[in-house]
């Protein structure tokens, strides 16, 4: 059958050339197939591509480099239900990630400061709003959480998750405010975030000895990161 389709394909496509050529429709003798892109079109933009790239790139590790550590430092047995607890908490990030997705075409440069201002304010609400319950839950009941979304073998890392929750409601946070200032074409949030992720990449190397030690850096890591966050907009914002 899919042979048939195939050939029936084909056989369509020389109809339709053929009848084409008979209605005048042919290709331009000196039209390219493929051109290269046009470099000084996309020079202009290629600072805010690298703005972007850091930006989406700094948060992805700041919520899966501690799944890269364990599987480096421990066996893939335990790396393997740390990676399962670790990808129920980021269910806080990926509810929340839309809240940020749809901030950015709503920010405009050239519009007021306060219209911005409270465009984030009111998508921060939105995001405690659908995060924080998911967070409670994580914390209140992490052993059922484990058991009924992982199975009951990954219930021996459940102790970890209101832990690793908390880390992912920060990061969430740092998203929103990241993808706030890259729509603002902010350039100098890539090296605060850059400190942060620093931070958090040292703690990791020194202080890794158990599970609970790779989440608690990482929390710390990402609380870092926040703080230098909000510290640089309340400078930015006086000056």
């Amino acid at each position: 059958q899919r042979q048939m389709c195939i050939r029936d394909r084909s056989l369509a496509s020389i109809y339709a050339i053929i009848w084409a050529r008979r209605g005048g429709l042919f290709h331009p003798a000196n039209k390219q197939v493929w051109n290269p892109p046009d470099v000084r079109m996309l020079r202009p933009e290629l600072p805010y591509g690298l703005l972007v790239l850091t930006g989406s790139l700094i948060v992805t590790l700041q919520y899966s480099v501690d799944v890269i550590v364990v599987k480096h430092f421990f066996d893939p047995h335990t790396a393997g239900l740390y990676a399962g607890m670790a990808s129920v908490a980021r269910i806080i990030f990926f509810v929340t990630a839309s809240v940020a997705s749809v901030l950015i075409p709503m920010v405009r440069v050239g519009a007021p400061a306060d219209r911005n201002r409270q465009l984030l304010i009111k998508s921060l609400g939105l995001l405690i709003v659908t995060g924080l319950p998911v967070l409670v839950v994580f914390i209140v009941a992490p052993q059922p959480v484990m058991s009924l979304l992982m199975g009951p073998a990954y219930a021996a890392t459940a102790p970890l998750l209101p832990l690793m929750s908390v880390g992912i409601f920060i990061v969430s946070i740092i998203n929103l405010i990241v993808s706030y200032y890259m729509a603002l074409r902010r350039y100098a949030v890539a090296p605060v975030i850059i400190i942060g992720a620093c931070a958090t990449y040292v703690l990791l190397a020194v202080h890794h000895g158990s599970l609970r030690a790779i989440v608690t850096s990482l929390d710390i890591g990402g609380l870092v990161m926040l703080l230098t966050l909000i510290g640089w907009a309340a400078y930015t914002r006086r000056r």
